[in-house]
């Protein structure tokens, strides 16, 4: 089963990973889940609420991302999936869950005054998600930005690793690899199977939005234990 699985992700686009042990896929997680590269989420697990996830693309400015309609598909697919929350598209001015691309010179512009560490995420990404709004660990609002001219190899890989990381798993680590959280893993176009299983994780119901570190790191040793 899990060989059939290794070989349905390379057809997608992803990888194989290498059967990290489960102490490493906990590690992982900690990193991913409580660990903040830019210092703008609070230090509690976050979620998204159960329901619907109401997306749309920003009018305009989405050139780049229309070759890649197939792959957001199915990350989308891939996160119903393992989550629960079911996507549907919003034409709107100002829908929850937004996905638009810019130049690199337009990024400043794209986030709004006083966001923490606003000129570093600006100056050094290629790609980023702006969490805009969120309470009690629920994350209720977020701005996915891809970068319109960096390489389309690149920007295959932003666009999945945002979409994955924007359901709570928000920050970069290496704790195992290759993985799409990993930033020196920008070849994947798609989550290992290891991945999938941090992701699953988290949306386990056993998980609660909000729990601190302390109270969330034991339950999800138990439910990756039982998912191994």
């Amino acid at each position: 089963m899990r060989w059939a699985l290794a070989c349905l992700t390379l057809l997608l686009g992803g990888t194989a990973d290498a059967r990290p042990t489960l102490d490493e896929a906990v590690a992982q997680f900690r990193a991913v889940a409580f660990g903040d590269d830019f210092n703008a989420i609070a230090g509690v697990l976050l979620k998204r609420r159960p329901g619907e996830v109401r997306f749309g693309f920003l009018a305009g400015e989405i050139a780049a991302l229309k070759p890649h309609a197939t792959e957001i598909a199915r990350a989308f697919d891939e996160i119903q999936e393992l989550t629960g929350r079911r996507f549907v598209e919003r034409k709107s001015d100002n829908p929850p869950f937004v996905i638009t691309a810019r130049n690199r010179k337009d990024f400043r512009s794209t986030i709004p005054a006083g966001f923490p560490d606003a000129d570093e995420i600006a100056r050094t990404s290629a790609c980023f998600a702006l969490y805009l709004q969120q309470s009690a660990g629920t994350i209720d609002r977020v701005v996915i930005v891809i970068g319109a001219d960096i390489s389309e190899a690149r920007r295959r890989h932003c666009i999945q690793e945002e979409i994955v990381q924007s359901f709570g798993l928000v920050a970069d680590a290496c704790r195992y690899r290759p993985s799409l959280f990993c930033e020196a893993d920008r070849h994947l176009t798609g989550m290992t199977p290891t991945d999938r299983l941090l992701l699953k994780t988290l949306y386990d119901p056993r998980l609660k939005a909000g729990m601190t570190e302390t109270e969330a790191m034991p339950i999800v040793r138990t439910v990756l234990r039982e998912l191994w």
